[in-house]
């Protein structure tokens, strides 16, 4: 019974691929222009695309004046060729002129715990989310093995067995204790 029913579906296919009985399928309408769309196959036998007819203009609007293009006259480049605007005394001003930016504000002086932090390789900044600021070091052992804190100089990460990557860490974080007890250890 299996081989009846594949049979049948490959005969139906079969029959929809040769496109009906003429073997050439019709071209379907545009839906855009209600004409026909020919469709060519890649291999090489691709017919010339009969010409499109152009697409009609706009006609003008009485009263309305067409936009005129702006004509923009090269500017010459060079240290003798900047002229100051007040001495065009014909120039048109196109309205008071924009207040200069303010400068930037100086850097704010750094605190002796920020330097102090940035001299042993540390970056000062806010961390946590009380987003206090404070310093974080990179501990140098993040790919070193540990089986308690004491085989660190930070802390003895719980999931990779590895000590941590720099120190301290925020948020929550499996440690191992110095006995080798596994702990969580939030620090916001």
């Amino acid at each position: 019974m299996r081989h009846l029913v594949m049979i049948a579906v490959v005969g139906v296919l079969a029959a929809c691929q040769m496109g009906g009985d003429s073997g050439k399928a019709t071209p379907a309408p545009n839906a855009l222009t209600g004409g026909e769309i020919e469709v060519t196959a890649l291999d090489g036998g691709a017919k010339p695309v009969p010409p499109t007819k152009p697409v009609p203009r706009s006609k003008p609007v009485p009263g309305v004046e067409a936009a005129k293009p702006e004509i923009v006259k090269p500017v010459p480049v060079g240290p003798e060729a900047v002229e100051p605007v007040a001495s065009k005394p014909d120039a048109p001003r196109s309205g008071p002129a924009a207040p200069a930016p303010d400068p930037a504000p100086p850097p704010k002086p750094k605190s002796a715990q920020q330097m102090a932090c940035e001299k042993k390789g540390g970056n000062w900044g806010l961390a946590g989310k009380s987003g206090a600021s404070t310093c974080i070091t990179p501990t140098g052992e993040g790919t070193k093995q540990c089986r308690r804190q004491t085989d660190c100089t930070g802390s003895c990460l719980a999931r990779s067995g590895t000590c941590a990557p720099y120190a301290p860490l925020f948020g929550c974080n499996e440690i191992l204790q110095a006995d080798g007890s596994r702990v969580t250890l939030c620090i916001d």
